[in-house]
């Protein structure tokens, strides 16, 4: 598995995630979504007649550095609405790839690849599982 994972620099990371800026620049995917969520914020709040942020806290990057830390990383994403109380198991959530990622024949996200890191669908399942009784926001 190690050839599918690349261990990147500090002063890589910035470079290395990027995606074209309309001046054929390019700026890192944290940026991006800042920027996206800070544009949404500023729409929801106008539309809505309200001020002041939607969300707690900074936006956080942290470097995935192994395929451990990826599926702990997959599986906390999912685990989000069951910790919050908005759904009771994964695949009552309508907004969530869980159910996706399980439906090979998906057109919305690439199962395979996702499926791959965990060494199959038992194994996606089964980490899913051991997940979900823990709630680690410091994964």
């Amino acid at each position: 598995m190690d050839d599918k994972i690349r261990f990147i620099s500090d002063s890589e990371y910035e470079f290395y995630y990027t995606l074209p800026s309309p001046k054929n620049k390019h700026f890192p995917i944290h940026t991006l979504i800042g920027h996206w969520m800070n544009s949404y914020s500023k729409y929801f709040n106008k539309k809505y007649n309200r001020s002041g942020p939607l969300w707690d806290g900074r936006l956080n990057k942290r470097l995935i550095d192994s395929e451990t830390y990826l599926q702990k990383s997959i599986c906390y994403i999912h685990r989000n609405p069951i910790h919050h109380g908005i759904v009771n198991n994964y695949h009552d959530y309508s907004f969530s790839s869980y159910s996706e990622i399980l439906n090979i024949n998906s057109d919305i996200v690439s199962p395979e690849s996702t499926l791959e890191v965990f060494g199959g669908k038992e194994n996606f399942i089964a980490a899913h599982q051991d997940f979900k009784g823990t709630y680690d926001p410091d994964i």
